[in-house]
């Protein structure tokens, strides 16, 4: 009867070590290649950036700046754009809705990279917008200009005082990997 409890131990202990193997990180090949650049509240800023293909023709951009120990301090994301050169006017995101238009968020993130700090939402009177200027499906990039304005998210309670109630993105610029 030991016997058969150690059995089963040592099968169970194979069977849930297997699944716990540590997953290889891309994210360092998506930095390399992948980035945006513009002008945050007046000061130079840049992200790093890559464009998710969802569906058979829009992408998820998700923007992210890390700090020096590589934890997630930013994250803007806009969604449901059209893998097609154009101008496309950024509007705010309405959560839980399968909205169709493209649509931008704006977080700022503390701890370890998982807590998210303050949230803000497109300010729908300013002019937003995101202008793809070429789209290279061989090589799976594209490329363009952007210009966003948040306002901090109403419904949110303030973590971060010292940052401001509107956040202005302009003269950004971008090249991005579609990743399928």
């Amino acid at each position: 009867m030991r016997n058969i409890i150690y059995l089963i131990l040592l099968l169970t202990f194979s069977f849930t070590n297997h699944g716990c193997e540590k997953e290889k990180n891309n994210n360092s090949k998506i930095l390399e290649w992948s980035k945006i650049t513009a002008l945050k509240n007046g000061l130079k800023w840049e992200a790093s950036a890559v464009a998710f293909k969802y569906g058979q023709d829009t992408v998820i951009i998700q923007i992210h700046v890390r700090n020096q120990a590589g934890y997630l301090r930013e994250s803007l994301i806009i969604r449901n754009l059209p893998i097609t050169v154009g101008n496309y006017v950024i509007y705010k995101r309405i959560s839980n809705s399968n909205q169709l238009n493209t649509n931008a968020s704006f977080n700022t993130i503390s701890d370890d990279g998982d807590v998210i700090e303050d949230m803000f939402d497109v300010l729908e009177s300013q002019n937003n917008y995101i202008d793809i200027k070429k789209v290279d499906l061989t090589n799976m990039e594209m490329s363009g200009t952007l210009q966003i304005t948040f306002i901090r998210n109403a419904l949110d309670p303030i973590d971060n005082p010292s940052l401001g109630d509107t956040i202005s993105f302009t003269d950004g610029v971008f090249r991005l990997k579609i990743v399928e």
